[in-house]
């Protein structure tokens, strides 16, 4: 029930949020759901489209930030939160089920508007890009349902029936780069990674680079990041392996010293591994945008929604280590 119920609120908050975007783009470009939208906005009239989007973007943070605190504050009340898996709590999957539902309304909305530009030539960039490339991987008559498959996949994902399947999972890891939302991360991760790659290059060669293909993750050891991440004392010791996730590229920071030393610090991307959690992170932001990846971000070093910096116990990355289940580590059962 608590699933059903974070569903459809996400849903109706993603509609009304998206009425908004609607209203600052020509709602030809929205079929089907552009009457709808119409319905929902008539409060925009006379309003200019740069306070319609500032409007929209502020309440979008808002209802992230409400799904993330509704989860984590759902997991502070049972005691003892440890090592092992996290029994399933009815209010996070609640939360679960909201933050996707209104991340796959959104991003529906978000391709009914930016696809045609796309189309035109009329907005060139990484997104544009990255839908090009999947359109020649695909049959033509499947272009005009892909908004409603990628919205589908996302909703779906805030089911644990569904998002547990490791089948499923396959179709999260790939719409990521289909989600206009997932591009708040992945945008500058694709930054990083070109700034990145020739040092990674230099430094361990082509073997430096690797492709999840079971979520299309892209990784990248050692370079640049990883000389500035060990200047900032990241991930400590010698013999440890770090690393972070920036939508679809993660990072991973080798050791320098031990059995792990340089590219043996490269784990299973569905073992028990740095890499694998990190592949759990790119599959939050598929299933839940990138604005939850930067609030994680946030809440895993700051003290913002627990008394402490919960570090390894902040929401995000208990989502991402299902993915991995590291000895001594705990998670919540969204992956596995």
């Amino acid at each position: 029930m608590q699933t059903l119920f974070g569903t459809i609120f996400g849903i109706v908050v993603g509609l009304v949020i998206g009425a908004m975007l609607a209203a600052a783009a020509p709602l030809a470009s929205i079929p089907l759901i552009g009457p709808l939208l119409t319905i929902l906005v008539p409060f925009a009239s006379g309003t200019s489209v740069n306070t319609i989007l500032m409007l929209a973007f502020l309440l979008s943070l808002f209802f992230y930030l409400f799904g993330y605190f509704w989860a984590t504050s759902a997991l502070l009340r049972p005691p003892g939160i440890g090592g092992g898996a996290n029994p399933d709590v009815l209010s996070e999957l609640g939360a679960r089920a909201f933050t996707c539902s209104l991340t796959g309304t959104l991003n529906l909305v978000l391709l009914f508007i930016t696809l045609p530009l796309c189309a035109l030539n009329a907005s060139p960039g990484l997104f544009c890009t990255a839908v090009s490339v999947f359109f020649l991987a695909i049959p033509p008559w499947f272009w005009p349902l892909m908004p409603f498959a990628v919205a589908i996949i996302q909703i779906m994902a805030g089911n644990p029936f569904f998002s547990r399947n490791p089948i499923f999972q396959v179709f999260v890891g790939w719409i990521g780069w289909l989600s206009p939302l997932s591009y708040i991360a992945t945008g500058v991760g694709f930054i990083l990674f070109v700034i990145n790659l020739p040092f990674s290059l230099i430094q361990f060669g082509p073997p430096a680079i690797r492709i999840d293909f079971g979520t299309g993750t892209v990784e990248s050891t050692g370079g640049l990041v990883a000389l500035a991440s060990r200047l900032f004392g990241y991930p400590g010791a010698a013999t440890r392996i770090g690393g972070f996730s920036l939508g679809k590229f993660n990072f991973l920071i080798h050791a320098t010293a031990g059995v792990s030393l340089n590219l043996a610090s490269q784990g299973a991307f569905t073992g028990a591994s740095v890499s694998s959690h990190e592949v759990g992170h790119s599959l939050n932001t598929s299933a839940m945008g990138g604005v939850i990846l930067w609030i994680n971000a946030i809440d895993e070093n700051t003290a913002v929604f627990a008394p402490t910096p919960p570090g390894a116990l902040a929401y995000g990355e208990l989502l991402a280590e299902s993915h991995s289940s590291q000895a001594g580590r705990s998670w919540v059962r969204i992956w596995s």
